[in-house]
């Protein structure tokens, strides 16, 4: 099946839409983030006296929705806001061939993605058979910067390719889970199994512990997951021995906080070991006792 065009019998006007922006920008922006990028790229275009205001009556959408899509943009690095006062601005459209050219092409030896190595360029085309649209340049680049310097198995990163393969942002969300895994110490695919059944076994266990105090509904915060991570990884304190302290303890205390539950497990952990070193302190003296002959 081809894709043609058929000539133009009369001009009614163009836009100009660079090829850049549909490889690179166009799978990834929604519906609005669009329409206000052509609609804005033809009034530019035309030299037209127009506004956001004017823009957002065009497009038949809320002022906000404009703002907030030229802001999008923005971050992506496709326009220029400039005179802004609170929600208000100029646009000034910015040309994807000379940004690409400046980031690309500032030195006579800046490389491309066919520049790397056979293991990268197999990596590209393994992962591009995985996606419904092939790695872009910009993206091989990418990841063969992220990969320098670093001992990645090929088949992990074809695995965070695949795991990211539907996100809005693939390339950065497999890096990040690249990134990720290698603080974890998670080399291979099944290790990243492996490591997503503990992952899992972890928040089961978040989890009994706020139902024992009484959210069950309540994702925990950063400073609850550190508490309980002590409990249960410092303390060696098995979970049917953390809810059942709990449940010894609500009895007696309405709501107690996690600093105060943290401060109940700390003092009996102390107080057993206080009685270990005193039993084993007893111990010793009795052997001495008996190594010098003395009945006891």
């Amino acid at each position: 099946m081809s894709i043609e065009l058929k000539p133009t019998s009369f001009d009614f006007g163009q836009t100009s839409l660079e090829h850049l922006f549909i490889d690179e920008f166009l799978p990834y922006c929604n519906l609005v983030q669009l329409k206000v990028y052509i609609a804005g790229l033809r009034f530019a275009q035309e030299k037209k006296d127009t506004n956001l205001t004017g823009l957002a009556k065009f497009l038949d959408l809320d002022y906000i929705e404009v703002v907030e899509a030229f802001r999008y943009w923005q971050k992506e690095g496709l326009v220029l806001l400039q005179n802004e006062y609170e929600n208000s601005f100029d646009v000034v459209y910015l040309s994807l061939r000379d940004i690409y050219l400046k980031s690309n092409f500032e030195s006579i030896k800046s490389s491309t993605s066919l520049d790397y190595s056979l293991w990268h360029q197999e990596l590209f085309n393994d992962i591009s058979s995985l996606l419904s649209f092939p790695l872009t340049e910009m993206e091989c680049q990418s990841l063969g910067e992220f990969l320098q310097d670093k001992e990645i198995n090929k088949e992990l990163v074809l695995k965070a390719y695949d795991e990211s393969k539907k996100k809005k942002y693939r390339n950065r969300e497999a890096m990040r889970l690249l990134s990720y895994w290698a603080q974890h110490q998670v080399t291979s695919p099944e290790e990243v199994e492996a490591f997503k059944e503990r992952a899992n076994l972890r928040n089961y266990q978040y989890k009994e512990i706020l139902t024992a105090l009484g959210h069950p509904y309540r994702q925990p915060n950063a400073g609850e997951k550190e508490v309980m991570d002590i409990w249960l990884d410092d303390y060696k304190l098995k979970i049917e021995d953390i809810l059942s302290k709990i449940t010894s303890v609500t009895r007696s205390t309405t709501n107690p906080s996690m600093n105060y539950l943290h401060a109940v497990f700390t003092n009996t952990l102390e107080e057993g070991k206080e009685l270990t070193d005193k039993k084993v302190s007893r111990e010793e003296r009795e052997k001495s006792l008996r190594n010098l002959g003395i009945k006891l």
